[in-house]
């Protein structure tokens, strides 16, 4: 055989093995089985939208919009949608969007609006007969954030882009929280289809190469027996209030937007005929109302000790019916706010499914008095929980209902309360008869985005750590669990793990690393009482920790681990390592804040 046959050969053989290959490669496994499934179908699908480098309040606008539908009873991969979106808030896309999804803004110039692709979608579905009677269809998507995040909360609420509601929007199945139920860890996609032995297929961020591959993924897990049923939802006062807005519900049907009212209001300090006095903050006094029912389910009222004039001026003792004792003994307005953090927390305001908005008599006690007198002007409050930066003006929704204007101090006439009520209590049966008359209450009043920006970065300015390690634990189906984590590597360094009744041993690992305690709930209060040591001396109880209003760190846990967008953990303890990991990622400065 000559030389120039044997190298044709020789490249024949290798073309052949290289298509070979690249049907392999794309060929799918045969579909074992799937198992018994609650749906028929499956659309699997994972939005792209805009995006700005280290910016999360980034008003995120769909993009792109792909959607996979995979046969539940078959596990066969099939129809595809895909479609662009033309983004309405920022059209121009951000360099790093564009290099992060591979989107281009030739693309989404040339798209239709979220609108018109979610009634092409929706005529897509009808041609595949998912509307046929005793047909069952489900989405699917990697995480809660592409229908929680992308579409409930930012294109339906914020942006108002959806004018056609589709019930099918309303539920969906969390692939990843599934896949972490099944294989006991938490996992990215990558890491999800290594696990089942395959490989990313395809360019990450690409919306529909994602979806495919999520795909596989719920393909996967359908294989392995898991049964993939909804475990993701909107929120109830989310779904009501856009479904008021596009009217679908009828004027006698309308339902408030929040579970709970939080009647407020503030003293300050202040002098007779003085404009520009420096106001401080000296009590705080507050209720709790049930939407449904109306029933008051908490109260709250502290003083506050002012830190610019300590001395009360006469004006001031006669006007507020505050005394120098009272504000002398009382704690300042950091320690205060966290005593009414926990005041929230402990009265259900944080749970799942449940929603609050504070009632102010006046826009001038969260604009002026708490942001521009308090934080901004005498730089008094050092955390920033997000719920504070709005409220209810009880004037504005008196006006809907009267189609008049009065103060909450005369508008007893109308709702039947006496003079000698305190404001906050006149606040409240404002509120009820308001509500009485079928008028939702909703937030009219914003504080200044720049004021609460420069807030925020003073405060994280103060991020730096003084711990250089902490210890975290978890008690659970008897067994003690604990971590310990370097603070200035933001990393776990040594773990640690026993039976309860083993404490003692704990006692002895922890106490050479003269570590603070870190934990949930009630955990070291327990542990204290079964093994009294100095190490229960310093700890940290994670709700009480200040977030700057990065996060909210209230409510149960898994309702925490959902808000700062972390996987479910299956222990206790693994659920506040990660919490704490991501706080110290974002700079938030952890500090002893208990003792037992």
């Amino acid at each position: 055989m000559s030389l120039y046959n044997s190298f044709d050969a020789l490249e024949n053989i290798k073309a052949l093995n290289k298509k070979k290959a690249k049907k392999a490669k794309k060929k799918e496994p045969e579909p074992a089985s799937t198992g018994k499934q609650p749906f028929d179908y499956y659309m699997v699908l994972d939005f792209e939208a805009t995006c700005e480098k280290d910016d999360p309040n980034y008003p995120h606008e769909i993009i792109e919009f792909p959607v996979v539908v995979v046969d539940g009873k078959t596990g066969n991969v099939g129809e595809r949608f895909h479609e662009y979106v033309k983004p309405m808030k920022n059209k121009t896309l951000t360099e790093f969007c564009t290099k992060l999804t591979g989107i281009t803004q030739e693309q989404v110039d040339k798209a239709m609006v979220l609108d018109d692709v979610l009634k092409k979608c929706h005529d897509w579905l009808t041609s595949l007969g998912m509307f046929k009677e005793g047909v069952k269809f489900t989405f699917a998507t990697d995480g809660p954030w592409d229908f929680r995040d992308f579409y409930w909360n930012h294109a339906v609420s914020q942006q108002h882009a959806v004018s056609t509601h589709y019930a099918y929007y309303e539920n969906w199945v969390d692939i990843r929280s599934q896949f972490s139920s099944f294989a006991k860890t938490r996992c990215n996609v990558e890491n999800m289809l290594k696990h089942f032995g395959l490989r990313f297929e395809g360019r990450p961020h690409s919306g529909i190469d994602d979806t495919y591959n999520i795909a596989r993924i719920l393909v996967a897990l359908m294989q392995n027996g898991v049964v993939m049923k909804q475990n993701g939802s909107v929120a109830r006062e989310v779904l009501n209030l856009h479904l008021a807005r596009i009217g679908v519900l009828n004027e006698s049907a309308k339902k408030q937007v929040f579970t709970h009212i939080v009647p407020i209001h503030f003293h300050a300090t202040c002098d007779e005929d003085a404009t520009d006095y420096p106001h401080e903050v000296i009590k705080i006094t507050a209720s709790i109302i049930k939407t449904t029912g109306f029933e008051t389910v908490g109260l709250f009222s502290e003083f506050v000790r002012p830190e610019k004039n300590a001395v009360l001026t006469d004006f001031c003792k006669q006007y507020t019916k505050v005394s120098q004792a009272d504000v002398d003994t009382a704690d300042t307005i950091n320690t205060t706010m966290m005593k009414f953090h926990e005041w929230l927390c402990c009265n259900g305001v944080f749970n799942n499914g449940a929603s609050f908005t504070f009632v102010v008599d006046s826009p001038w006690c969260f604009d002026s008095l708490l942001w521009k007198c308090t934080i901004e002007r005498n730089k008094q409050l050092a955390v920033g929980y997000k719920y504070l930066q709005s409220w209810c003006d009880i004037r504005d929704m008196y006006r809907r209902l009267k189609m008049t204007h009065k103060k909450v101090r005369d508008m007893s006439g109308d709702f039947g309360f006496s003079d000698d009520l305190t404001m906050v209590e006149k606040i409240g049966c404002a509120a009820i008869g308001i509500m009485k008359g079928n008028i939702v209450f909703s937030d009219t009043g914003n504080v200044n985005k720049r004021v609460v920006q420069n807030h925020h970065s003073k405060i994280k300015r103060k991020g730096t750590q003084s711990l250089k390690a902490l210890i975290v634990l978890g008690v659970e189906d008897g067994a003690l669990r604990a971590n310990l984590i370097s603070v200035e590597n933001k990393k776990v360094v040594d773990t640690f793990t026993a039976s309860l009744e083993e404490i003692s041993l704990f006692v002895d690992w922890a106490a050479p690393l003269q570590a603070p305690l870190l934990s949930y709930g009630r955990t070291l209060l327990r542990l204290a009482s079964m093994c009294p040591s100095p190490i229960f001396s310093q700890c940290i109880e994670v709700s009480r920790i200040p977030t700057y209003g990065a996060f909210s760190l209230a409510g149960s846990i898994a309702n925490v681990l959902a808000v700062m967008r972390i996987p479910e953990e299956p222990t206790i303890c693994g659920a506040c390592t990660e919490i704490v990991l991501k706080l110290l990622h974002n700079n938030v400065r952890i500090e002893v804040n208990t003792g037992y």
